[in-house]
This record gives C-alpha cells, structure tokens and sequence, in this order.
C-alpha cells in the first residue's frame, strides 16, 4: 500500500513538472509568431493542442514542431512559425478559436499543420460528438492543410469500443481528406507501443525522443506535398 502511496505521489509531483511547462511555452510561442509576421520567410501555421506547444519537452524547440522546423532547415528550407496551438484544446477549439484566429491574420501561409484530437478522447463527453466536431472541422481547412492522423492508433489495451470510436474518427479524416483535398499524416507507426523511453514524467505527452517520430511524420508529408504536381 506504501509503494502504490509514493508511486501515485511521484506521478502527480511528475504531472506538475511537466504542467509549469505550460505557460512559458505558449510566452514562447505568441513571441516567435510576432517575430515570424515580420519575417521574410515563408510562414508555417501550427494549429492544435499541447502536444504542438512541445508539452513534456525538454526545452521548446524539442518538441515535434520545433525538431521539424530543425529537419527543413537542414534540407535547405526555411519558415517562421506562427503557433496558433494551444495546451489542453480540442477539435471544437481548433474550429472555433485558432482557425478564426489563422483568418484574422490575412496571411497565405506556406504551410499549415492541425495535430488535435487527444483531449476529445480523454472523455466520452467528448468523445460523443468528435465526429461532428471533426467533420466541422475538417470542412473549414483550407485545401492542402495537413493533418494528422491521431485517431488511427490501434491498441490491445483499449476497450473495443474505443477501439471502434477510433476507426470511425480516423475513417472520417481519411474520406473527407480527399474530397477537400487536405493532406493525412499517418501516425499509426508513430504511436505503437510500447512507448518506452518515448514519454515524459507525467506518462501522457511525449519526450524529445517521442516528438523526433512525429516531427519525421510531418517533414515527410511536407515532402511528398512540395513533390507532388
């Protein structure tokens, strides 16, 4: 009963470390996308939840966005990020509050990447109306919008019902990914378990070495896009 005590103590003391992140990460951010409106570099525009901001990272830029934005650099290309993403956000708070945001900058951004989905699914009062939320969602993306896929993330862990709610979110993104003609990043690869060594002390956002596999996920979609006709 001891040791059951100090572990659940060790993983709330954890989750705090992790959670002061939280807001000189999103300082850090409003600052760089200050500095990215005045740049001359192409824009990137970063939608989505926590694990967008870099939550569980060691420092900023060692989150997903930020080794990302690292691997284009070395392939000799170059953007300013404007961070709309936001800890704790959902698929409602993408539609309703960091897309509108992304409109009242009367920009053309080069890019734009949504990851969000994770907190709809902590929940079923969110997990209820994910679909809805998310075809919304999906219908207001500009074309070539890439999105990742975090729904598609098959686990023996889960019960079969979110298993089930899983593949019907993920087959929605899919469908209406080739009518709006937005770009899927597949994730599935990305998060398989075990996800030792991958996560950071609160057991839920990834760690730099967790973030590498989604950064290499999106630098590829970037890729095959910049590729194709």
């Amino acid at each position: 009963m001891a040791e059951i005590c100090i572990l659940k103590y060790m993983l709330v003391k954890n989750i705090s470390r992790v959670l002061r992140d939280v807001e000189p990460f999103e300082q850090a951010w409003a600052e760089e996308s200050q500095r990215a409106l005045k740049s001359h570099l192409p824009l990137w525009v970063v939608m989505g939840d926590s694990m967008s901001q870099g939550i569980g990272a060691s420092e900023l830029h060692k989150g997903w966005v930020g080794q990302a934005l690292d691997m284009l650099h070395h392939q000799g290309k170059d953007y300013a990020i404007i961070n709309l993403s936001k800890s704790g956000a959902r698929v409602e708070d993408v539609l309703y509050s960091q897309l509108p945001a992304l409109k009242a900058l009367h920009i053309t951004p080069a890019v734009i990447t949504v990851l969000v989905g994770s907190n709809d699914l902590l929940s079923l009062k969110y997990r209820l109306k994910l679909r809805a939320d998310l075809q919304r969602l999906l219908n207001e993306l500009p074309k070539g919008t890439i999105v990742g896929n975090i729904f598609n993330r098959p686990s023996t862990r889960l019960p079969f019902r979110l298993i089930f709610m899983h593949k019907l979110a993920s087959d929605l993104l899919l469908k209406i990914a080739v009518q709006r003609k937005l770009v899927v990043v597949p994730l599935d690869e990305v998060f398989k378990t075990p996800w030792n060594g991958k996560l950071a002390p609160d057991r839920f956002h990834p760690n730099d070495h967790g973030y590498t596999g989604i950064a290499h996920a999106f630098v590829n979609a970037m890729q095959e896009t910049a590729e194709s006709p």
